[in-house]
């Protein structure tokens, strides 16, 4: 196993896992649970996404670092990837207005699609 492929496969750990927070606050919510309850377990697991996300970050720049790969969709994914990561702690910190706000969460689930069509595609070798 090359040095490119373990933070590869770290990185791919630590966002699954971080990354899980979203469909599975709209799936407790929808089967029904205690929205309260769902999100007093969420506010607490908010923590454990920025930090996982954070370090998926770190291990996919390293992973970047080490791949032979390097192509436009790659590089577009990085930069989606670390305005996700940047709008989502300035979410976090707060003092944020109202319409900002928005528009932020919008973008970061457009933001998180698009991330994974580039790195889909910048993974596939056709380029």
């Amino acid at each position: 196993m090359t040095v490119d492929s373990v933070w590869a496969n770290t990185s791919m750990f630590l966002l699954i896992i971080a990354n899980v927070y979203y469909p599975a606050k709209e799936l407790a919510i929808r089967c029904g649970y205690n929205p309260k309850e769902v999100e007093g377990f969420f506010n607490q697991y908010i923590k454990v996404h920025i930090v996982l996300n954070f370090f998926g970050l770190v291990a996919a720049v390293l992973h970047g670092v080490y791949a032979y790969e390097n192509n436009i969709f790659l590089r577009g994914s990085f930069f989606v990837m670390l305005h996700l990561a940047i709008s989502g702690m300035v979410l976090y910190i707060g003092n944020v207005q109202d319409n900002t706000r928005i528009k932020i969460l919008y973008f970061q689930k457009v933001g998180f699609i698009l991330w994974l069509f580039l790195i889909v595609i910048g993974h596939l070798n056709f380029f």
